[in-house]
């Protein structure tokens, strides 16, 4: 299902539907997952312990919006082994 993409950033219940899509792809895997919109570009970040499961999200996310928006995408899902866990993710260049 594609979504259009006018006021796509601006839409609190379109930026709920994409989680939620990848919340359903990942089966929950991609963990302190975060759909954010800042201005044109959407923000998706979180992280989760396979290469797989990131890549499972990123489907998720493109089946979601329409083809226009995939420039204006900001993906920051970190991948971080299940050995690796107790440390926290790293910080985010773009948070405040």
């Amino acid at each position: 299902m594609s979504v259009d993409n006018r006021d796509m950033v601006t839409k609190p219940d379109l930026l709920d539907f994409i989680e939620q899509q990848i919340v359903r792809r990942t089966r929950g895997g991609v963990h302190q997952l975060r759909v954010q919109s800042e201005g044109e570009r959407l923000i998706i970040s979180g992280y989760t312990s396979s290469y797989y499961v990131k890549q499972l999200a990123i489907h998720a996310i493109l089946e979601s919006v329409e083809p226009s928006m995939d420039a204006r995408l900001m993906l920051d899902i970190q991948v971080i082994p299940t050995s690796l866990r107790h440390i926290e993710p790293a910080p985010r260049a773009w948070q405040d």
